[in-house]
């Protein structure tokens, strides 16, 4: 809370929340979820939760997920976090939620990561398309390597997925 101390309403938001990634944590063992911490939660509790004063308020809640920032897992775990955030009725007024932390990090740099190489995928697609164009002067003429270009990489993507089913190779 930005303007003052919490106040009740927000604290038992806050319990709400931790209620919820408790019964997250509990009802779905395969997200890593190790435990989730708060204010009320003994020796470290008191330090999650900020002296009141009048520029605000905060606590901390924290979610500990095995895992490393960009493994799939932690990606997945990352997931069911925001679907139990938004299935939350709204915070009180004046009071922020914010998802942070390596986890929602590594989560941002993957989706960032993946639409470069999609954007990057697209522009090559279109000047290959042009550059075909320009030197056969034809678009049946330029037809021929577009095919064969996309027959070789639809059979290279069909070898990967047969190998990765293949038993012993392990992907992420």
């Amino acid at each position: 809370r930005r303007n003052g101390p919490l106040t009740v309403a927000d604290r038992d938001y806050v319990g709400g929340l931790v209620a919820a990634l408790n019964k997250l944590r509990e009802g779905h063992p395969k997200l890593g979820i190790r435990r989730v911490d708060w204010y009320k939660t003994p020796v470290i509790g008191p330090r999650l939760l900020s002296p009141a004063s009048e520029a605000g308020q905060a606590i901390l809640t924290v979610v500990s997920i095995n895992g490393t920032y960009l493994a799939k897992s932690t990606r997945i775990a990352m997931e069911g976090l925001e679907k139990t955030l938004e299935s939350l009725p709204k915070p009180p007024a004046g009071l922020n939620l914010a998802l942070t932390g390596s986890a929602a990090v590594g989560r941002d740099m993957n989706k960032a990561s993946d639409e470069s190489v999609s954007n990057t995928t697209w522009a090559t697609i279109a000047l290959v398309v042009i550059i075909l164009l320009v030197v056969y002067r034809s678009p049946l003429l330029a037809l021929i390597p577009i095919l064969t270009i996309a027959l070789s990489v639809w059979v290279s993507l069909m070898a990967i997925a047969v190998l990765a089913k293949l038993p012993g190779l392990n992907f992420q």
